[in-house]
This record gives C-alpha cells, sequence and structure tokens, in this order.
C-alpha cells in the first residue's frame, strides 16, 4: 500500500478534478449540458444533467450493473456528480463481481484466501450490523464476507475534502452515549485515549468506521494520492486511534497503488482494457 503525508489543502485537488470531469463529460460521454447541484439549484459543468444520472456507470458494464441485484441500493443524492465517490467505487468493484473475479484482490490486501469460492458476500451500501441507532446506521461503501467469517469493510473517497465530523448537539451526544460507547468501550483496537465524547464526535466518521475492527474485520481505506487532507486524515488516524499490534486491521490504500497491484493479477483483455478507462476517468486529473 502507497501512503504520505504530502499537504493538507486539497482544494487545488479539488479543483483539477472537476475541470478534468467536465471535460470527461464533453469529450468521452458527449454531454454538453450541465448538471444541477440539487443543494443550490446551480448548473455545473462536472455535473451530468439528472436524467442522464446513470451514464455515471462505465460502460460496458452499465447496464448489467443496473440489472443486477446488487444495484438494489440507496443512490446518494449527488449520485449524478461525476465525482460521486459512490460511482466510483461501483465502477471499481462491479466489474470484478461480474466477471468472477473479485478474489484478486485478496492478495493485494495481504488476504491469505485467494478461491474464487471464498468469498460468501459482496455488496454495496453494507449497514452496520453493530449500532442499535433508531436512525440511519453507519453504511460502508463495499463490504466483502469471506468464509468462515472474515468481514472486509471499505469507506471509498475521491475528492471529498476531509471525513465528517458531528456536532455537538443532543442527537449525536445521546448516539454517543447509548450506541457508540458500549461499541468503544470493549473494543481492543482502538486506544483508550480515543474512546472519549470529544475526540469520537471530532473524529466522527473515521471513528464510527473504525469500532467495527475486531480478529475477524478489516476496515479499508480507499482514496486518490492527491487528496492529502483525506491522506493526513487517515494517517492520523492510524497513528493515534489503532492499538500497536492492530494496524494491519485498518489498510490505507491510495487508488493509484490500488489499480497499479490489480493490473499485476488481470489476464482478461476486457477488464484490462477496463481498467484503463477507469484510471482516465478518474486518476487523469
Amino acid at each position: 500500500m502507497e501512503v504520505d503525508a504530502g499537504k493538507t489543502d486539497s482544494r487545488d485537488f479539488d479543483l483539477r478534478v472537476k475541470e478534468h470531469m467536465a471535460e470527461y463529460k464533453r469529450s468521452v460521454l458527449k454531454i454538453n449540458q450541465d448538471g444541477i447541484w440539487k443543494r443550490n439549484k446551480r448548473p455545473y459543468k462536472h455535473i451530468l444533467p439528472e436524467e442522464s444520472w446513470q451514464a455515471n456507470i462505465l460502460e460496458p458494464y452499465r447496464e448489467s450493473f443496473f440489472n443486477a441485484p446488487q444495484a438494489k441500493i440507496q443512490f446518494h443524492m449527488d449520485f449524478h456528480h461525476l465525482v460521486s465517490s459512490q460511482a466510483m467505487c461501483i465502477n471499481f468493484f462491479y466489474p470484478l463481481i461480474a466477471e468472477e473475479q473479485l478474489h484478486l484482490l485478496l492478495p493485494i490486501l495481504g488476504m491469505d484466501q485467494m478461491a474464487k469460492d471464498c468469498i460468501a458476500e459482496a455488496c454495496f451500501e453494507k449497514e452496520s450490523n453493530l449500532e442499535i441507532a433508531k436512525g440511519r446506521r453507519t453504511s460502508f461503501d463495499f463490504y466483502m464476507q469471506l468464509k468462515p467469517n472474515t468481514k472486509i469493510f471499505f469507506e471509498i473517497k475521491y475528492s471529498e475534502n476531509g471525513f465528517g465530523k458531528a456536532a455537538k448537539d443532543e442527537e449525536h451526544l445521546s448516539n454517543y452515549s447509548k450506541v457508540y460507547m458500549p461499541l468503544l468501550k470493549n473494543n481492543p483496537a482502538i486506544r483508550d485515549r480515543c474512546k472519549n465524547e470529544e475526540y469520537f464526535l471530532n473524529h466522527y466518521q473515521i471513528m464510527r468506521n473504525l469500532l467495527h475492527i475486531d480478529a475477524n474485520s478489516t476496515v479499508v481505506f480507499i482514496y486518490p494520492r492527491d487528496n492529502h487532507k483525506i491522506n493526513e486524515e487517515a494517517l492520523q488516524a492510524r497513528a493515534e486511534v489503532m492499538t500497536p499490534g492492530w494496524e494491519s486491521k485498518f489498510i490505507l490504500y491510495q487508488w493509484e497503488g490500488l489499480l497499479q497491484e490489480l493490473f499485476k493479477h488481470l489476464e482478461d483483455k476486457q477488464l484490462i482494457d477496463y481498467y484503463n478507462a477507469f484510471a482516465d476517468k478518474y486518476l487523469e486529473y
């Protein structure tokens, strides 16, 4: 895996990505109409028209995906943004599912299981089975379960400017006390100094992910090399949060390095061509 400290300012990266996606929409997708950001009702060149939202899934797997069981998920409100990390996640993992090649990722992640039949479950938008909150539970972008009981939870990032924090309001304070503190209390993977209310809410998204780590469960963060803000926060979390001896259960991978490793294992020409197109879309900013 490749990680480096980098700089903290990701604004230039975000601008480069959006400019690249605007050109990608025109030159590759042949769509000239600007799409609307639903939050402010303004048009942007890196957003697809809402009626063209499915074009955010790459060919030749677009039709296959939307007809597959994996598509029965809640799509994000901003899925029609070409910078959508949910779309990026689907574009990366679904072809490996469709071609029964998902097991190729296991040695890359340091997993011993390599046989095709070792994967018991693979899905997008996997809700936490630990949380008892009445509201929306933590949802992982992608999830794999290996036989007999190995779980891999994926958090996918692209152009986001950092991980989410939580307000110290009544709802979040109550959730911390009733839902998360009981889970944190006996989790040996997380340092005691990071289990308090203030730290948890200040690192809300990361901590909700990491509390799922146990002897049979691994959390994987994947993000671009040049998203320095995400990289910095992920590295900081691994250094501050993980109890010594548990670091291997928290894997950090940059998209560029992960794709490079995947190409070493791919033999099918269609998949090789596909992941070159994936790189052209997402990594040529």
